[in-house]
């Protein structure tokens, strides 16, 4: 298989990450399974080397009989629950987007529905520790090596 061209970027957010590509063209599904397998699965190889742990959602009966078996399994296997210690994400790949998104319950006095996930202006209200262990993953260069690796 010849090699993909990409160019993209690496955006950080309020207790997120995001990587964006922008392919020439427009988006195939051969595209698509190669920027999973290149850089999401990558992602989660690099993540889990930093201590995290990984599960994948499971498929509800309800999605099986509304959109069939196989559309509901691609949906699990797009997203991943992770975990921490106390800190919390959320990873998910969808077409050209990779979303990395953070949180905590330990402290969400505004929304603790949901785990602390709809919590605005997350980093403030984390816990010190919880804080500087979101701030290791989000600014330490791992990021930055997976995505100059894998050619973004």
């Amino acid at each position: 298989m010849p090699q993909i061209e990409r160019i993209g970027r690496v955006s950080f957010g309020d207790a997120s990450l995001g990587v964006w590509e922008e392919p020439e063209g427009p988006v195939k599904t051969e595209w698509e399974r190669q920027f999973k397998k290149d850089v999401f699965l990558r992602i989660v190889q690099q993540l889990n080397r930093l201590g995290w742990s990984f599960t994948m959602p499971a498929v509800e009966q309800d999605d099986i009989k509304r959109y069939g078996g196989a559309v509901a399994r691609w949906s699990a296997e797009r997203h991943r629950n992770c975990t921490k210690g106390d800190l919390q994400a959320d990873l998910s790949v969808s077409g050209r987007c990779i979303e990395f998104k953070m949180f905590q319950n330990v402290n969400a006095p505004d929304r603790p529905d949901h785990g602390g996930r709809y919590q605005s202006n997350k980093e403030s209200h984390m816990p010190y520790l919880t804080r500087l262990d979101l701030k290791y993953h989000k600014y330490s260069g791992k990021f930055r090596e997976i995505i100059i690796t894998n050619g973004i």
